[in-house]
């Protein structure tokens, strides 16, 4: 009864609970998350023994059986669901093996899910200018330089973040040439590659990319500086405006939230918090459009470098046949 309390303002709570008595249970993607929590919750416990659930369940959902049904053909059962779903059969330390049924499934299609090998997972892992920069900072600090070296191919080789398709792969190498020219520019490497300046604050607050590129940019004009000098009388104890001007500008480069458009309906009145963020200092924001400005240079810059050096003749192949075909660039 606890466990159903959980769910008492749900739509559909009567009916898991009428279904859970029953020890009978569904589980698929449109469900709210409370009811898909107290169906594994009551699974887990024993008081559901029959859960019917969609592939979302093998989306690494602790939720172990003694058995898993597979009930019809689907487009979506392919080696890699199988594996999964299959994986629930049986429980470690309760039944000393697993059974997987299958059900109005043609026999062919049987055999190659179970024969069939697991399909490499492919992805498309952003590749971005701070992730250069570590690799690079790895490469360069590293006790090991032939064991560095390594590590840093592998993970510029690894599944997860080269493309399936050969072009989008050149496309990836052109890239990270580009990645290390801005870096050599900005002056976070030389020219041989060795990680100077501020690489080590970058580095650090890779995951607010770009933010901690722009915030490098006041530092080095001396934006801070300037807003956090002394007060007359000597003190080291800023006022509370440099104070609110110095959150200001850290919230806009880290801490911006998107509000859902209802929030402004339901906003208390008696908040003392700034509910919407207000626009940076008109010193900070010139600085950031002048950043701004800056990079889509060098980037358009380097893209005509790259069109210039491809050959005006380039071979192609149709998506679906594969046939070569030859695209000519009239420009």
């Amino acid at each position: 009864m606890e466990i159903f309390h959980r769910i008492r303002f749900q739509r559909k709570s009567f009916q898991l609970r009428m279904l859970a008595q029953k020890g009978i249970g569904y589980h698929h993607a449109s469900m709210a998350y409370k009811e898909r929590q107290v169906v594994e919750m009551l699974f887990r416990m024993g008081y559901i023994r029959v859960v019917t659930a969609t592939g979302s369940l093998a989306l690494g959902i602790n939720m172990p059986c003694k058995s898993v049904v597979f009930s019809e053909d689907s487009v979506f059962l392919d080696a890699l669901n199988y594996r999964q779903m299959s994986g629930r059969a049986g429980r470690r330390g309760q039944d000393m093996i697993g059974s997987v049924f299958f059900y109005d499934i043609p026999l062919p299609k049987v055999e190659k899910l179970i024969k069939s090998n697991v399909p490499q997972l492919k992805g498309q892992f952003p590749l971005s200018i701070s992730l250069v920069l570590r690799l690079m900072l790895l490469a360069a600090k590293a006790d090991d330089q032939a064991d560095a070296r390594a590590k840093v191919l592998s993970v510029l080789k690894h599944s997860l973040l080269s493309f399936k398709e050969p072009r989008n792969t050149e496309m990836l190498k052109i890239y990270f040439i580009f990645s290390l020219q801005f870096l050599v520019k900005e002056g976070y490497l030389d020219q041989e590659g060795n990680p100077m300046g501020f690489t080590g604050l970058v580095t650090h607050l890779h995951y607010h990319e770009p933010s901690n590129f722009v915030i490098v940019s006041f530092l080095v004009k001396g934006l801070f500086h300037k807003l956090c000098q002394p007060v007359e009388n000597g003190s080291t104890v800023f006022s509370e405006d440099v104070m609110e001007q110095l959150v200001l500008v850290l919230a806009n480069l880290f801490g911006r939230r998107s509000l859902p458009a209802c929030a402004t309906k339901f906003r208390r009145t008696s908040c003392q918090s700034k509910v919407f963020l207000e626009d940076l200092p008109e010193e900070f924001a010139a600085a950031v459009h002048e950043y701004n400005y800056k990079i889509k240079k060098n980037f358009g810059c380097f893209l005509l470098t790259v069109a210039k050096l491809a050959d005006m003749e380039q071979e192609y192949q149709l998506p679906l046949s594969r046939i070569g075909c030859l695209a000519y660039n009239w420009c």
